[in-house]
């Protein structure tokens, strides 16, 4: 039985799986564009509607921050070719942030060796494995278009050193892949076609990438193959450059199968995105692994143990950065409670200039914002002590003991809760509680009026 891998095609947001190995295939359509922030739960609808329940997966993917680059470097190999790419890439700064990248060997020029990258920024990388994470899925690889489309090329009726365009048709764009009968990719690129003058953009890409051919390898295309049966019914009489012929090509542009052919490339596949990442998980899996089986003889239960390890330091690394992410935010409110407070600081030093805060019209308005309209204000007092202020707050109320309790206590707070650093020391309400003298009492002339007080110290 093979292996369990779900193959995904994300094509400018077209979201479709296919569920590869195990008794059969199933596969499953989003019915809604998938944008990036919408990519986990489309993973997880696509888990659930086929039924899978293995752990890689494979994405094969159009996005629009994806770009491919002619990279020229002096000889070399191995390691050092790899650490002399990712120091141009990174002084390049294709994105504002770090790139992930993968590339495939172009013919040498001029004494220099090219090769093509494929680059996406990193952050996309991180959000596509944390997706999966979060299910408890394993990402294996992640390819642009032109990888399963290489695999197409070996199926045309052309030499293995012809240079050949191969024209992919998908929902509401055009693939265009320049390379050799043998499978070499030479450049490919995506070209959105919307509106009346689709064929027109088309065939102006076209000639462009004809241009392309001819200036950077030297090569003159007589081939056009078209993958898609609307692609080629445009194209096939539209005249586009003398001596070119425009022929249906034999394989498929259908989303599912470029999943299917996705979901079987090798993981070391050069322009597997994911290589790198997966390339250093996959090391220390096998140390992990060796180091224990050396010890329990290779059982059965130690393979699991290595395998829960591993899962649960992916998911420790998931939620540490999901802290990190919460702290920032954290930091960022407290900043700006740190500005808020020094304008409020500078508001009042203008005000007074000598530093000494108009503290009774501010109270005054504090409390204007608090006051039941059910109360008569009878009597502010403000005046400076020693070590702050003390205030003394006189009125009336025509309600019942009980509501005016619950009235003075929301004043209490209110005065409480002021940016003057109040605090409440008596008042009527705290007397009432304690079942001591000063309660409200009926108002001389007009019985049905009861008065209050408060009384603190704003320090």
């Amino acid at each position: 039985m093979s292996q369990r891998v779900l193959g995904i095609s994300w094509v400018h947001g077209r979201f479709q799986a296919v569920h590869v190995g195990g008794a059969g295939t199933t596969t499953w359509t989003c019915p809604t564009a998938v944008s990036d922030e919408g990519f986990g739960e489309a993973l997880a609808a696509a888990v659930r509607e086929t039924g899978f329940t293995g752990r890689r997966v494979a994405i094969v993917l159009e996005h629009r921050s994806l770009l491919f680059h002619v990279q020229e470097t002096p000889p070399a190999r191995g390691r050092d070719l790899k650490q002399l790419l990712q120091r141009l890439v990174a002084q390049s700064r294709f994105f504002e942030e770090p790139a992930s990248w993968g590339r495939t060997p172009l013919p040498a020029a001029k004494g220099k060796s090219r090769h093509l990258l494929a680059l996406v920024p990193a952050s996309l990388l991180r959000q596509l494995r944390l997706a999966c994470l979060a299910h408890r899925l394993h990402l294996v690889s992640v390819f642009p278009v032109a990888a399963p489309l290489s695999e197409e090329l070996r199926k045309l009726s052309a030499g293995k050193e012809e240079v050949v365009i191969m024209a992919a048709e998908f929902p509401g764009s055009l693939d265009l892949l320049l390379g050799r009968g043998d499978g070499q990719i030479l450049f490919s690129r995506n070209v959105a076609l919307s509106g009346a003058q689709k064929a027109e953009r088309a065939v102006q890409e076209i000639n462009r990438t004809l241009q392309y051919a001819q200036q950077q390898f030297g090569a003159v295309v007589n081939q056009l193959f078209v993958l898609g049966d609307g692609a080629f019914a445009t194209l096939k009489d539209h005249p586009i450059r003398e001596g070119l012929r425009t022929t249906r090509g034999a394989g498929d542009s259908d989303l599912f199968h470029l999943a299917r052919v996705a979901a079987a490339l090798p993981v070391k596949h050069p322009l597997n995105l994911a290589r790198d990442g997966q390339a250093s998980r996959l090391a220390v899996r096998r140390w992990a692994a060796a180091a224990l089986l050396a010890l329990v003889a290779g059982t059965a239960a130690t393979v699991g143990t290595v395998e829960s390890l591993v899962q649960g330091r992916e998911r420790k690394a998931s939620e540490l950065e999901r802290q990190l992410d919460a702290q920032a935010q954290s930091q960022q409110s407290e900043a700006a409670r740190q500005r808020e407070f020094r304008q409020l600081s500078a508001f009042v030093h203008t005000l007074d200039p000598a530093e000494h805060p108009p503290v009774p019209e501010l109270l005054a308005r504090h409390l204007a914002t608090h006051w039941p309209s059910s109360f008569r204000l009878g009597e502010l007092e403000v005046h400076r002590e020693t070590n702050g202020w003390r205030f003394e707050i006189q009125g009336f109320t025509r309600d019942q003991p009980s509501a005016s309790a619950a009235l003075i206590e929301g004043i209490e707070k209110a005065v409480g809760g002021s940016p003057l650093k109040a605090r409440v020391t008596d008042s009527t309400r705290r007397r009432l509680m304690q079942g001591g003298p000063g309660g409200p009492g009926s108002v001389s002339g007009q019985p049905e009026e009861r008065s209050f007080f408060l009384s603190g110290v704003i320090e």
